[in-house]
């Protein structure tokens, strides 16, 4: 069943939207309302990944952020070095699209019409924001959430779900780091009580940038394809390992993907929403860690 006019390109495995314009991919995503997910293969779900997220991903292809994102209907080509690799590769990507354009583009819509959506913050400044914005939108602070610890994110899906019980929210913003957002939001698909859940958006950091609190690179840096180490010298400390200890293996991906090209995962046809999870309760808390740590 065909959801959307958007085209698609398959890249390391993943079926990526092709297009270099966040406001067609917003609009296309708005359009759909929940009932139209019935009997579809795909979830509604959003996801953002980058070049070090990929690296990861290919790392632990059974975790639960890669079952996420393979099953996922709107991949988008976070990283302009996968929109690079897609041209050498020949199989080109129109441009990169990042979840910070496409959160921009969607929530100044959703907060001028006052459709219902949720936002799971990372912290309490982005959620003032929210709220000012979108006075009639469920926003929550996460509490510290750890992806080694499956048990306590999936408790803190069920009190999100519990939170909607009286309005059910058409869109569900998830703004935690990698891969906590992607586990929390394949957990709400899994216990959401019927089949028809909301659009989720693993978006990262995107409303920090939306709002001003995390500075993106000038546009000519972004095309220069130097964003990367616009970010770490922000963040030298963080973002060395990122960059310049798992950052390297990105080219023998590329590498593989040009000898033996990767089939696009089955996954991506299984019913993931709908299905009831009862393990776990009580109040989630914890430090973050997994495969990667950082938005």
């Amino acid at each position: 069943k065909k959801m959307d006019s958007l085209a698609r390109r398959s890249l390391f495995g993943l079926r990526f939207v092709d297009s270099s314009d966040p406001a067609l991919v917003a609009a296309e995503i708005l359009d759909h309302s929940q009932d139209t997910w019935r009997d579809v293969g795909t979830a509604p779900v959003v996801v953002t990944p980058n070049v070090d997220q990929l690296i990861l991903l290919k790392r632990h292809p059974k975790s639960r952020a890669a079952e996420l994102v393979n099953r996922a209907h709107y991949v988008l080509p976070d990283g302009q070095p996968i929109v690079l690799a897609g041209r050498l590769l020949g199989r080109p990507l129109s441009g990169r699209l990042t979840g910070s354009d496409l959160t921009a583009c969607m929530w100044t819509q959703l907060a001028a019409s006052g459709r219902s959506c949720q936002v799971i913050a990372s912290n309490p400044t982005v959620a003032d924001q929210l709220r000012n914005d979108h006075p009639s939108a469920l926003v929550f602070v996460a509490p510290m959430l750890d992806a080694a610890k499956p048990a306590e994110i999936a408790a803190y899906a069920a009190q999100c779900i519990a939170a909607t019980e009286a309005d059910r929210p058409e869109f569900v913003f998830v703004t935690l780091g990698f891969p906590q957002r992607e586990i929390l939001v394949q957990e709400i698909l899994e216990q959401w009580p019927d089949h028809c859940p909301p659009t989720l958006l693993a978006v990262g950091a995107s409303f920090d940038m939306h709002y001003g609190l995390r500075r993106r690179a000038p546009v000519w840096v972004q095309k220069a394809s130097l964003e990367w180490f616009y970010r770490f010298l922000q963040e030298p400390r963080r973002l060395f390992a990122r960059y310049f200890l798992r950052g390297p293996s990105f080219f023998k991906i590329v590498w593989d993907e040009w000898r033996h090209p990767a089939p696009v995962s089955n996954h991506a046809n299984r019913e993931i929403v709908g299905r009831r999870n009862d393990e776990g309760s009580g109040v989630v808390s914890g430090v973050r860690s997994g495969i990667v740590a950082g938005p």
